[in-house]
């Protein structure tokens, strides 16, 4: 009873407390994260997420970006091949690295002192970029058998590795190995060691391609009409959500430019998870003002006065921006 006594005696100190507390978690909604994983639907320490981890793990078994190239009029023609080469080395070089990881090393830098030092400045030099990748590996070795160092260097230093190298591997046309086997030997080649210029060069490598039965649907369709590029993530894609969605970022600026006349998708699991997840925050965005509009349309039918209106919505508006702002600081996503 002394609360609500409180309540009344008080009413503008008890307004102004709520407001306060609504602007603090108001505050912390903009780090609410949106996941669709299936892992956040179900209770933490699930059989059917463990037996997953442990498969995956047990096998290295990480999702595939999959980067369709399609021309209508057929792949095996110069231009498209030369895409194709251009965007397999585009996506085996491409890095997530962002000018907070160049930040925090400097911080990083000054807390350590000088018994690393030397190996950090070098990294810092030109800026923080993929050619860093090997330093940055060293570097971790080193700091993982030194027993003076925190836990916390040892975790930024692998999210670094990961930005500065997300993708593991990447399998297209002129990557793959093509293995054949005559009465005498096995023979691994690269069926485009150069790109086609002439017709019979081009005929040479269709056939090459469409004599192995592992190329055709899996790297090649059947019509001749399309061709993938392969991106296996160097990580697992439930465990690094974060970064896999500033994968999808950078192959979705990386690709436009190669559009015309062919078409490029992205498409694979983490893909799909990704545009799903934009798809629900932009549904939210959409839905909720729509849904505030008929809620205020069908009580003031009820009550027909704005009071009757405003004081149930605010109630309704409050307890929203509270729980959200709360799974925001508790980390928890919005599934």
């Amino acid at each position: 009873m002394a609360f609500y006594r409180f309540i009344l005696r008080f009413p503008k100190t008890t307004i102004s407390l709520i407001l306060l507390v609504t602007l603090f978690f108001a505050w912390q909604i903009p780090q609410l994260r949106i996941s669709n994983s299936i892992s956040e639907l179900l209770p933490e320490g699930h059989p059917a997420i463990i037996q997953d981890l442990e498969v995956k793990h047990a096998f290295n078994s990480r999702e595939m970006i999959l980067v369709g190239v399609m021309n209508d009029s057929g792949i095996f023609n110069a231009g498209t091949l030369q895409k194709v080469q251009v965007l397999t080395d585009a996506v085996w070089e491409f890095s997530v690295a962002r000018p907070e990881d160049q930040r925090a090393l400097e911080a990083w830098d000054q807390k350590l002192g000088r018994g690393y030092q030397s190996r950090i400045q070098e990294i810092l030099a030109d800026g923080i970029n993929i050619a860093d990748s090997g330093r940055v590996r060293n570097l971790r070795l080193e700091a993982r058998n030194d027993s003076t160092i925190s836990p916390e260097f040892l975790a930024f230093l692998e999210m670094l590795h990961l930005r500065l190298n997300p993708i593991s591997d990447v399998l297209s046309l002129s990557s793959v190995e093509n293995l054949t086997a005559t009465d005498w030997e096995l023979r691994i080649d690269a069926p485009m060691e150069a790109i086609p210029e002439t017709d019979a060069e081009l005929a040479a490598l269709a056939q090459t391609v469409f004599s192995n039965e592992m190329f055709i649907t899996g790297l090649v369709s059947e019509d001749a009409t399309g061709t993938l590029i392969l991106a296996e993530l160097a990580f697992y894609y439930d465990e690094h959500l974060e970064i896999a969605i500033e994968v999808f970022k950078a192959l979705e600026t990386l690709v436009p430019p190669y559009r015309e006349p062919e078409h490029i998708h992205l498409a694979g699991v983490p893909m799909v998870n990704v545009y799903t997840s934009n798809y629900m925050g932009g549904d939210l965005a959409k839905l909720m003002p729509i849904v505030l509009l008929a809620l205020m349309a069908i009580m003031y039918l009820a009550f027909r006065m704005l009071k009757g209106v405003f004081i149930p919505l605010a109630v309704v508006l409050v307890a929203l921006i509270w729980t959200l702002g709360a799974m925001a600081m508790l980390g928890r996503p919005m599934t």
